[in-house]
Order: structure tokens, then sequence, then C-alpha cells
């Protein structure tokens, strides 16, 4: 399709050959349904969305998208959820120009974008990266959330998108250090990073439930709230937006669409990024991810299990509308619009915990 997925349905037309050459009459045979349930209900597969579904009210909106075994996870609040979204007032000081943004919110908008920045990081070459970027247009009009929607609208929304895609990948996003410079998302070269990394964590633990789950990173300073009890054995699975080599080590990178505030850069501060990821149990979606990275650093690339956390910074969430190319990184080394934390004990409590230690 537009975005390069495989998973698209293909149409099989005239002769095939099914290598079948002779089938047997072997008379009437009876058929009976299987009892109702799962054949295995002690080893099933889970999610961060699945988990997060019995997490609170935060976990509206978060939908789960299947394909090629893979799990996607949405920012916005879907349509229909009695999630209370904060509307931008017009006013002499917001202008009209927030007219967009507030229809240019919502699950399918942000499934859009995440599938705008997969494939722009999927392009290897300046040629694609071009093709992505003169693409914007197209793929808005084939957009259903843009059917209906004036030709001001069209433009104004375009201009958006560009901006936005272009301020993320051409801001400083890592601060300067004494061995690296300022790192921006344009100077990540192809072979330094994954897109869409799929994964599928084995769980050994047959007692592991979801009570369970939230009393061990409690201890670990992982605060979760849910009265849901799921049982969570067999796997643990999703995709990770982008796994990253950068200044030196290996990074997770999350694309959030989330609308806060009134949708502007000036929303997106360390304290309510925060806030967002507090409300929507982000913390957890990370520490999965985290844990996804260390155990294939272990098993894949062959780091020692002691030496793992030297090569691993974090987890990078970058709230796309809050990336402002006009802000700088702070003295603090922070930026509006990227949060970035590494709870290694909470990973490290929740490997123990899927072996069943």
């Amino acid at each position: 399709d537009d975005f390069k997925r495989k998973e698209a349905w293909v149409e099989v037309t005239g002769d095939v050959d099914t290598g079948i050459t002779e089938i047997q009459n072997v008379g009437a045979t009876e058929l009976k349904a299987l009892p109702a349930g799962s054949l295995y209900p002690d080893w099933a597969r889970s999610s961060f969305t699945s988990i997060a579904k019995g997490l609170g009210s935060g976990a509206h909106g978060i939908v789960d998208y299947e394909g090629q075994e893979r799990v996607i996870e949405t920012d916005e609040d879907a349509a229909g959820d009695l999630v209370f979204t904060p509307v931008v007032q017009e006013t002499a000081e917001t202008g009209s120009g927030n007219d967009v943004l507030r229809f240019f919110r919502g699950a399918d908008v942000g499934d859009w974008l995440h599938k705008l920045f997969e494939a722009r990081f999927n392009a290897k070459s300046e040629e694609e990266i071009d093709d992505v970027v003169n693409g914007i247009p197209g793929r808005l009009k084939r957009a259903l959330f843009m059917q209906g929607k004036t030709e001001e609208e069209f433009v104004a929304v375009e201009e958006l998108v560009a901006n936005m895609l272009d301020s993320v990948v051409n801001s400083d996003v890592l601060p300067a250090t004494d061995d690296f410079s300022a790192f921006q998302f344009n100077a990540l070269a192809s072979e330094s990073r994954t897109n869409e990394m799929p994964f599928l964590l084995s769980v050994k633990n047959r007692r592991l439930t979801t009570p369970v789950l939230l009393e061990t990173l409690k201890k670990v300073g992982l605060e979760l709230e849910g009265d849901a009890v799921t049982r969570l054995t067999g796997y643990l699975t999703g995709a990770i937006d982008m796994v990253m080599f950068a200044q030196g080590k290996y990074w997770v990178v999350d694309w959030k669409s989330n609308f806060i505030g009134d949708g502007t850069a000036q929303s997106y501060s360390q304290e309510e990024m925060e806030k967002e990821i507090d409300r929507k149990h982000y913390r957890l979606q990370y520490v999965i991810y985290l844990l996804a990275l260390k155990r294939h650093l272990i098993s894949v690339a062959g780091v020692p299990k002691e030496e793992v956390w030297d090569h691993i910074a974090g987890a990078m969430y970058v709230f796309l509308r809050g990336v402002d190319a006009d802000q700088t990184i702070n003295e603090n080394g922070k930026r509006n619009g990227i949060f970035i934390d590494c709870p290694r004990e909470a990973v490290d409590a929740l490997d123990k915990l899927l072996e069943g230690n």
C-alpha cells in the first residue's frame, strides 16, 4: 500500500496447482464442536494494550492493531470513549489556526501519523525521504478523517504535518556530551535503526496475574492501579516503533501523537508529558519495551548479561505535537516534546517475574 506494508490481501485468479493428485472418498464423517474456551487456557498472548485496558480510565482509547503477529498501540482517545479532553477556545491570542488542532486528532489521526513516521524512517536514501515528504498531500487526500474538509483546512493540515515532521527530524533531541555532539534524527543512519521491531517474550511464570505484576512493580517505584484480574501466561508481545543506536547506546523510541492542553508545543513540558504518561500507563509500556531490548541484546547481540545496561540508554518518547524547531534544549538537557526515562530496577524486576522468580 502507500506505506509499503506487506500485509495486503492478494487475489489469486486462474488455475492453481494445489499439489493434490487424488482425493480419497473416506465416507461420511461426524463433526463435533470442541468445548467452549481456549484449548490451552494457561498459554495465551498478552500485550501492553491488553494489560492497560484493565488499569483504569486512563487506558481508554488504547486500540489494538493486529497484523503480521504484531501489536501497535494508538495514542489518542478513540471516538466514543468517555475521556475528557480539553477543547481549545478561539481567542485573539490563539487565533483561528487552532481550528486545525481541534479536528486533527483522534485514534485515526494518531495511527496515520505513526505510519507517516514509520515511512520516513524506513526511507534509506535522500530520494526516498523526498518521496515521503512530497507524498504527504496524497496521503492526506486518501485519509478518511480528511474527507469533507475545505481546501483551506486541507492546506492548514498539510502545513501542520510538514512542519511537525521537519521539527522532529531536524531538532536537537539529545544534548551534546563530552564524547558526542547534540543528536538529531536526521543524522541517524539506516543501519543504526530498526523500525516496528516486533518481540515475543516468553512468560514462564504460570502464577503471574495482573495483581502480582502491579505489586511487584510497586516495590520498585512504579505505581499502577487496577482491579482487573487477568492471567498473564504464555507470551508477552508487541512492536517497538523504533530501536536506534545513538550517542554510543541503544534507545527505545516511541512516537506519541497525544493531544495535551491546547495542542501547541508549550503544552508539552516535562511536567505535562509526565502526567500524560501516568494517565495512559506508558511507564508500563516502556518497561516492557526496554525488557524486550535487554533480552534481544543478550540473546542475539551476545552482550554479557552483567554488562547489558552499559549499552542501553533508555526510552525516548517523542510527543510529535510538542517538538518545536524554534525551541532548544534547556540547561538541564531537556526540551518540550521529548520525554526520556530508564527505570532499570523495574525492567529487571519484570524480567525476573516473567521467568518465575
